[in-house]
């Protein structure tokens, strides 16, 4: 014989659900006393995080073109501003043919006369337009008379082209000095440009110019945003040239910020500037 029981459910009572609520509120706020502060921790840890990467990959970008840069070419604005600098970029270079060969052949870069073309040892020439040709670049520590600087022109040409071995220049040039090294770079035809711009809620921006024998007379304030939020009242670039030797040292500091916090971090990078031409 089937038999069906009905089981009968007892429901809470309004008492026994007052004490669930308070204890489930008092271990709510037990573990929210120990999580918030863990949570807030990290929240500040990656904020930090995120700042300080920001300001070192920009400080080590701009590491990596100040050491491929032109020697002697890097310099401030005048009137002088540790804001913004600028530098002759190269994109190329190698060694000039100084002496021929053991037959007899190849062709040598005469300093005595104005010459065309010349081989080229090693190295790589790009001869997109504008682009020159540099030798022995001393910039303002060169001979007054004639002098060796790039940003006035006289120890460069424009190549016209170039090939796996020979440069041909655009016009006949006679070089003022001959390398001691017999080397020789590539630059484009413009300066690159560091900027901080904008005051204590500024950006630091990259822009370039026509290479010109006048310096900057105002830091720029327009050009590609390298890094946002930038104290520019606190960050600075500052470099110092050794007259007697061919090194300079380019000290940066760099102050970031974030906009919501109010945090701020300062980031501080020295860079060995090679002056040997």
């Amino acid at each position: 014989m089937n038999k069906s029981f009905i089981c009968g459910i007892r429901g809470f009572t309004l008492v026994e659900m007052v004490i669930s609520i308070t204890i489930l509120g008092i271990v709510s706020a037990t573990v929210a006393g120990f999580i918030g502060p863990t949570i807030r921790g990290y929240v500040d840890t990656e904020r930090r995080a995120e700042m300080s990467d920001a300001a070192d990959t920009t400080l080590r970008r701009i590491a990596s073109d100040i050491r491929a840069a032109l020697p002697n070419s890097l310099r401030g604005p005048n009137p002088a501003s540790s804001a913004c600098f600028e530098f002759i970029p190269t994109i190329g270079g190698g060694g000039y043919r100084a002496v021929t060969s053991n037959t007899g052949t190849g062709n040598i870069l005469d300093f005595t006369t104005t010459d065309i073309s010349f081989d080229y040892l090693a190295g790589s020439v790009p001869s997109a337009a504008g682009n020159r040709i540099v030798i022995w670049n001393m910039g303002t520590r060169g001979p007054v008379t004639p002098a060796a600087d790039a940003y006035v022109g006289d120890n460069s040409a424009v190549i016209a082209s170039a090939t796996a071995t020979t440069v041909t220049l655009s016009a006949a040039k006679q070089f003022p000095y001959e390398s001691p090294d017999h080397r020789f770079f590539v630059i484009p035809s413009s300066t690159t440009i560091y900027s901080c711009t904008g005051g204590a809620t500024g950006r630091l921006i990259r822009t370039t110019r026509t290479i010109s024998s006048t310096p900057m007379s105002v830091c720029p304030a327009t050009g590609t945003v390298v890094v946002n939020n930038v104290d520019c009242t606190a960050s600075r670039f500052d470099f110092t040239a050794d007259a007697l030797s061919n090194f300079g040292l380019l000290s940066m500091s760099l102050v970031v910020s974030d906009p919501d916090s109010g945090e701020r971090i300062r980031m501080y990078k020295e860079v060995k500037v090679d002056n040997v031409p």
